[in-house]
């Protein structure tokens, strides 16, 4: 299933970034409805039917919130999805404006962006046996980094294809990581656990774009950058130890 995402990941974005240039983003979107309503209909036709086995009220899934290890992990979750989604959503301006990059090369870079998510799935997956709390805490300091060195590549497509290929690693071993967390960290409740801990990745997405865009239009694609990268290691502060996220009994 990870891989699926990152499948899509790797060529949707240097494709549309390619059409778009061909036709403009509003054809990029307008070309889209076909594909999502072919998409519906067969996800209607071929998911077997799911019902749920017991009802989950809003109330159960907030009372998660009072277990404090699961209060730290969900700051974390938003600190660390925020940060990285700041910077994904405006990385067309960035490089387009910023680096000056063609389209070819925007699609390129978008590429080895996309590609790289293979790396970081596989990557995470071999690793979280053994290592789940350190990536959960060094992830987003790693993928902070990267995105303050994507500020002082300069011009050089070699060297922003090289750190774009790994902020899209790491950027994709941090979704495997969480959901695996939420595994040991919420056993007893995985249907609650799974829908607060979705609801904060939506909330943070929604809110970290809203700030990046902000950045942007009042102060720069730097500033941008810079406050994600603030964001990641926040985010890499707030998880701390493995002890603070341990499963604690309810």
């Amino acid at each position: 299933m990870y891989m699926g995402n990152t499948a899509a990941t790797a060529f949707a974005a240097p494709l549309g970034s390619w059409v778009g240039g061909l036709i403009g983003w509003r054809g990029v979107f307008w070309a889209l409805v076909p594909l999502a309503a072919v998409t519906l209909v067969w996800q209607w036709a071929s998911l077997p039917s799911m019902p749920p086995r017991e009802r989950v009220p809003a109330a159960r899934v907030l009372a998660l919130l009072r277990r404090p290890h699961v209060a730290r992990a969900m700051a974390g979750v938003m600190l660390t999805f925020g940060g990285a989604f700041a910077a994904f959503t405006y990385f067309r301006p960035f490089l387009e404006h910023q680096v000056r990059a063609t389209v070819p090369q925007l699609s390129l870079l978008l590429l080895a962006l996309g590609s790289a998510g293979f790396v970081g799935t596989y990557a995470a997956g071999t690793l979280m046996n053994r290592h789940l709390y350190r990536l959960l805490r060094y992830l987003p300091l790693a993928l902070g980094l990267t995105t303050l060195a994507l500020l002082w590549a300069g011009h050089s497509m070699w060297t922003l294809a090289l750190l774009m290929f790994g902020w899209g690693a790491l950027n994709a071993a941090i979704p495997v990581s969480w959901f695996n967390w939420l595994t040991q960290g919420v056993r007893d409740e995985p249907e609650a656990g799974g829908g607060l801990m979705v609801a904060a990745i939506q909330l943070a997405i929604m809110l970290s774009a809203g700030l990046g865009g902000l950045l942007l239009d009042h102060l720069s694609i730097t500033a941008t950058m810079i406050g994600a990268a603030a964001l990641l290691a926040i985010g890499s502060l707030s998880v701390g130890s493995a002890r603070r996220l341990s499963h604690a009994s309810p």
